[in-house]
């Protein structure tokens, strides 16, 4: 069988198992138009078997809204849309100008718990907005309709999208991890709820929890099995709605950060008895400072006080405070304190309490606490290695004012059906050593990727057919721990040194090019040590199409005479994409241009090289090696539709074109290598993964291939 029928069958298998997988399990509503079920239900049962016409129905016509709307009318939670309404943003700068307005805390404790009581992952600052309550100058939250309550993952695909999802939660009599359950609003609700007296949160709970209670028992039970445990469900959670209320304050109460406004403030921290401490904000010059904030050093880490551009006076009363207190302003701030035997106030800093002045606040949307467990899969497809397919955990920490976390840790392992050879990267990384400096430290292994010799230089031959392929084909086995250092230099920018130790072995069949390569005394094996440095440049952000967004990477390595290597050699390479939207249209242009570069010539297998379904589609992986290599291209990416069948999926289109060619010395060559081709995408609705796949066109062949994300 040759490598393009390896893949043919393979995607065939891989798409009759998705098939059947996503049809034979039944899943739940996500965010699709409500529509009338009769006419749809009459013309699918005649051609579809009943399994699978239930589930669709399930799917298009949910209860759940209508549920989580009654409930939330009777809970007291003000739903949208409403007239004389703002953006949380709106609100947020309305409250950091001055102490005019504050916000109703306890009016959007009510709403986070109701949140978390019906399972709605979605929530966002923008399924938010603020109107002005009866009391003059407190702001009330307004939530929108709730698009994606209750929701119910089952079968195979759905249970992967949601180990996969960091934001998505299962709906069951049980409450979820409350660090998985609120993602969306997290930084706001710190913000908002970090510092509620224990009085104050139980009192919302319970008010909440008798209005739920008896709700959730007038709701009948329904029919179906899911109905029943649907209804059940909901009664249960309001039954133990108080033990999860408790997590969520033990959660934002760990590590918490209070904001002052761009007047003038007055902050006033007391220590009490060591382990206790309250902060009031005000205005500067008044009575009272404002609402107290209450924190135990048991259930307290870190506390910090983000002041604006006013000058403020910040005092300290009593012992040194048993929880670390950092004060971050903008303007000019007074720090005074003093301690219970004494009556006057000193203008000095306590012991346990940081003080620094900043350009400009940390950002709001930053995450900041919480572990959370994905899992992340690794899928790939071409002619080469087939079907390639694995995957593995991906544990993520949080930590307070580290970004974008604390630690992270990914273990991966994947088989490739046409070789049968196992990949794995096992990594971590670590930003608690010194703050927000990444410490990484990896190791990867590959049994038997494809590598492949059509010979030196920008003229080559390729195989005259697909069975000649083999001929030039050889197995690599490798095997490579790494090490580095992570530098953030602004808000884009960031610098990177890293050291590799590496393992790599040829094999290859007898009679194949690479065969007759190694005999002729070329390398085999090879150990060898590598050190290098990059820059990057990142404005594209988490957008799956990323508008007016650049890219650039440069690295700088060098592989001494170390260990094996009898040879050093410098390598350069540089990666740089402009993603620009097309006037009107939700489509992106993106243009591409690579390059890499030797000082001296690397083993035959480490030199620069063009083609494959990363590189230069259309063409066979390393098409073309020399000791340098460039690259550009320019590739549509077009929103198409939103599918809502089975499980909601965004799609797309992609056009490219792409051309290349390599260098090496001694030859004199002009031609550039080109191919066109299209394809698309398909994204779940809120995933953070996604799949591509593409068909192209060059003078020597077509070429078929698909992978997570972008080909670039």
């Amino acid at each position: 069988m040759t490598p393009f029928h390896r893949c043919a069958a393979s995607v065939l298998v891989a798409g009759a198992l998705a098939v059947f997988t996503a049809t034979a399990m039944p899943t739940i509503p996500q965010a699709i138009p409500d529509t009338t079920d009769d006419h749809l239900e009459a013309s699918l049962r005649p051609i579809l078997p009943p399994f699978v016409v239930d589930n669709l129905r399930s799917v298009l016509h949910p209860r759940a809204r209508s549920l989580a709307s009654d409930l939330a009318q009777t809970a007291g939670i003000l739903l949208g849309p409403r007239d004389s309404t703002v953006s949380t943003g709106r609100m947020l700068d309305d409250v950091t100008d001055s102490h005019a307005h504050t916000v109703d805390r306890g009016a959007y404790l009510r709403l986070r718990l109701f949140d978390l009581y019906i399972g709605d992952w979605s929530r966002t600052p923008a399924h938010i907005s603020w109107t002005q309550s009866a009391t003059p100058g407190a702001w009330q939250p307004v939530a929108s309709a709730y698009r994606n309550p209750l929701p119910q993952f089952r079968g195979l695909i759905p249970q992967a999208v949601l180990m996969a999802s960091e934001s998505m939660t299962n709906f069951t009599d049980e409450y979820p991890p409350v660090e998985r359950a609120s993602v969306g609003l997290r930084s706001l609700d710190r913000r908002l709820l970090g510092g509620i007296s224990p009085a104050h949160w139980d009192s919302v709970t319970l008010q909440l929890q008798r209005a739920l209670v008896p709700a959730a028992s007038s709701i009948s039970l329904g029919e179906s099995p899911r109905d029943v445990e649907v209804v059940l469900a909901l009664r249960r959670r309001a039954a133990t709605l108080t033990a999860a209320s408790s997590d969520l304050r033990r959660t934002i109460d760990r590590w918490v950060a209070l904001h002052g406004t761009d007047a003038d403030d007055s902050i006033h921290v007391r220590v009490r008895q060591g382990h206790l401490l309250t902060v009031a904000v005000g205005p500067r010059g008044s009575t009272l400072a404002g609402e107290e904030a209450f924190f135990n050093s048991a259930g307290t880490h870190d506390l910090r006080l983000l002041l604006g551009r006013g000058d403020d006076i910040v005092t300290i009363e009593g012992s040194e405070p048993k929880i670390p207190v950092e004060v971050i302003s903008e303007g000019d701030t007074k720090i005074l304190s003093r301690t219970a035997s004494t009556s006057t106030w000193e203008r000095s800093t306590p012991r346990g309490v940081q003080w620094h002045q900043v350009a400009t606040r940390p950002p709001m949307d930053r995450r900041d606490w919480g572990r959370v467990t994905t899992f992340e899969p690794w899928l790939d497809l071409d002619s080469d290695d087939g079907f390639f397919f694995g995957g593995g955990p991906v544990t993520t920490t949080y930590g307070f004012g580290l970004e974008p976390y604390a630690q992270r840790s990914r273990a991966l392992v994947g088989i490739a059906s046409s070789t049968m050879g196992v990949r794995a990267v096992i990594d971590y990384e670590t930003r608690e050593w010194w703050r927000n400096i990444g410490i990484q430290a990896g190791l990867r292994f590959a049994q038997a990727d494809v590598t492949k010799f059509f010979g030196t230089g920008n003229e080559t031959i390729g195989a005259a057919s697909e069975a000649d392929v083999a001929r030039f084909e050889g197995r690599r086995r490798d095997v490579e721990m790494s090490g580095g250092i992570d530098v953030p230099l602004g808000p884009s920018w960031s610098a990177d040194l890293h050291v590799r130790l590496t393992s790599s072995a040829i094999r290859a069949d007898r009679g194949t090019v690479v065969d007759s390569l190694i005999s002729s005394g070329e390398v085999r094996s090879l150990n060898s040590g590598t050190a290098g440095a990059s820059i990057v440049y990142d404005t594209r952000g988490e957008a799956l199409l990323p508008a007016d967004a650049a890219y650039l990477a440069a690295i700088f390595e060098v592989t001494p005479a170390f260990l094996q290597n009898r040879s050093p050699y410098v390598r350069g390479a540089l990666d740089a994409q402009w993603h620009l939207a097309l006037p009107d249209t939700a489509a992106v242009i993106v243009t591409r241009f690579a390059g890499e570069t030797f000082s001296d010539t690397p083993p035959w297998f480490e030199s620069a090289a063009i083609g494959g379904s990363h590189s230069l589609r259309g063409y066979e992986r390393e098409r073309f090696r020399g000791n340098a290599s460039i690259l550009t291209g320019v590739e549509a990416r077009i929103p198409a539709w939103t599918i809502p069948f089975i499980w909601p999926h965004e799609t797309g289109f992609i056009l490219f074109a792409e051309t290349g060619r390599v260098f090496h010395r001694g030859e004199d060559s002009r031609r550039w290598h080109s191919s066109v081709g299209a394809g698309g995408w398909v994204r779940a609705v809120r995933s953070p993964y996604f799949a591509s796949g593409t068909i192209a066109r060059s003078p020597e062949d077509w070429k078929l291939s698909a992978t997570l994300g972008f080909a670039f």
